[in-house]
């Protein structure tokens, strides 16, 4: 992407030398990864701010001189983005709902975030819709209220082609299904050197090797409960369900109407033949 490269460029044109800092390494060698992270949440309009948080968490952690970084973007991660969210935390989150354990919605002709999420899916590794079945869906699709209307509220990946570094408003079903994560956004570390400085880290603190810090640098958990298209699906669904709720005698009218005619008739040749 232009702005990796862009990024780069100018962090690396100036090598500042902090005080006191001991490293051989120039500073730029902890910039650059922010740079980068930050070039990824302006191309991206905000959504991967977390992203951006946890970077700087990790440089913070593994920089000898970190005083030009602002604190307040040190303690802004909370215990929510700090859960594991595999198969077991999404059942126990399904369970203290009283949902069911899985979305109900996912399927590419009920959802249209399951749709977008499943074809683009395609695109890092996972089995692709079939041609045809996808622009027939996409057409489907494209007609609803619920389609995204803006790029901010669409699911997107970007990246290199075949492997994506960065996953967007994804539904967490085709997530988990894929990374064992249920996650709405993942977003790759931005290269080998991150990824080193994360793992220095994460072996420091102890941080069980199943957590998604040793693949990922941002993880956005969510449960479909709290996904917005979710809410108006199923919204929508109690309407029509309480539409076509019946009175219980509705159901039995036909043999209620037979039976009191047999009564009246009985009654009526009864009266005609005593």
């Amino acid at each position: 992407m232009a702005y990796r490269s862009l990024a780069g460029r100018f962090v690396e044109q100036h090598q500042w030398d902090a005080p006191g800092f001991t490293d051989p390494l120039p500073i730029w060698r902890w910039v650059r990864p922010a740079a980068t992270a930050f070039g990824q949440a302006l191309a991206f309009q905000g959504e991967f701010r977390k992203a951006v948080i946890a970077r700087v968490h990790m440089i913070a952690n593994n920089s000898f001189y970190c005083g030009w970084i602002p604190v307040w973007s040190l303690n802004l991660l909370n215990e929510t983005e700090r859960e594991m969210p595999n198969a077991e935390w999404y059942v126990r989150r399904s369970q203290s709902c009283a949902s069911p354990v899985h979305c109900p919605f996912a399927t590419v002709e009920a959802c249209p975030r399951y749709y977008q999420s499943r074809s683009l899916i395609g695109e890092a590794g996972s089995t692709k819709i079939p041609k045809k079945e996808d622009q027939r869906l996409l057409k489907y699709w494209k007609r609803s209220d619920l389609w995204p209307r803006t790029t901010e509220q669409a699911t997107a990946i970007a990246g290199e082609s075949g492997n994506p570094a960065i996953f967007s408003k994804f539904c967490p079903e085709v997530i988990g299904e894929r990374f064992g994560y249920f996650a709405t956004s993942l977003t790759r570390y931005a290269n080998e050197l991150d990824v080193h400085l994360a793992h220095e880290r994460l072996s420091k603190e102890g941080v069980p090797e199943g957590r998604p810090d040793w693949s990922w640098s941002s993880c956005m958990p969510l449960h479909f409960t709290e996904c917005s298209v979710y809410s108006v699906l199923s919204h929508r669904a109690a309407a029509v369900r309480q539409a076509d709720a019946q009175p219980w005698w509705r159901e039995h009218l036909a043999k209620i109407v037979v039976a009191v005619l047999t009564a009246i008739a009985t009654a009526l040749i009864t009266k005609l033949f005593a």
